[in-house]
């Protein structure tokens, strides 16, 4: 730093005294970054020797992008995870997926940025957790999420039919004797208007209820489920 960086500028609630390197943060604290902190000090604080500091420059909305990938491979994993979440890094994503903890992975499998490669590593991950994460990312490829509607624990196969775009898919499930699979396609946008007009009759107030609440849901069954005796 080419000048004195000081607490109270630099944290919420911090005092008058000069910080020092190189923890950049008094001890015991658990420091809060005041907003509008220019790159050059959010630098400065990502070389902390202070995981919490390192930790809140991860969660920095503004954090810049080379700090963000930087802290994506540090040693404390609070702040890895932070960072996964929000890198562009490709060779950071790679790493997380391929030798992160469970969290890290987690939070790799979350990221739209994540190379398809990667996330089809994550989707046959062993942790459930990650696995709704593969299938939920916003940019999972349609296939990673159909084929998550096979998969072998009943949540991920719940959430993969919310977002699966497959037609045929979405036929099986609203046929499916499993009241939660009928509900989860009743919910899906993509779920054929013919499919729905059947869903709205299902003997389960829960799936017409979704049906209901699905934005792809024709005016014409929606008056008819404004009128169902389930209130």
């Amino acid at each position: 730093m080419d000048r004195e960086l000081l607490c109270g500028e630099t944290y919420v609630d911090g005092c008058g005294r000069a910080l020092a390197a190189p923890a950049w943060c008094h001890e015991g604290e658990r420091p809060a970054l005041r907003d509008g902190l220019p790159d050059e000090v959010l630098r400065t604080l990502a070389a902390s020797t202070s995981s919490a500091v390192r930790l809140a420059v991860a969660r920095y909305a503004t954090a810049p992008a080379d700090v963000v990938d930087r802290l994506a491979t540090d040693r404390h994993e609070a702040v890895r995870v932070h960072a996964v979440t929000r890198t562009r890094s490709e060779p950071a994503l790679r790493q997380a997926a391929l030798r992160g903890s469970r969290p890290v992975r987690n939070a790799a499998a979350g990221n739209p940025h994540t190379p398809a490669a990667a996330l089809r590593r994550l989707g046959g991950d062993p942790d459930v957790e990650v696995r709704i994460s593969v299938v939920t990312n916003p940019a999972a490829p349609p296939a990673l999420v159909d084929a998550g509607v096979r998969d072998p624990h009943r949540y991920v196969r719940w959430w993969a039919l919310a977002r699966t775009t497959d037609p045929a898919l979405l036929r099986t499930a609203a046929a499916s004797a499993y009241r939660r699979e009928r509900e989860w396609a009743a919910g899906n946008p993509h779920c054929p208007p013919d499919v729905l007009a059947g869903l709205a009759g299902d003997r389960s107030p829960r799936v017409r209820a979704r049906v209901a609440a699905n934005p792809a849901c024709p005016a014409h069954l929606r008056l008819q489920l404004a009128e169902d005796a389930d209130r």
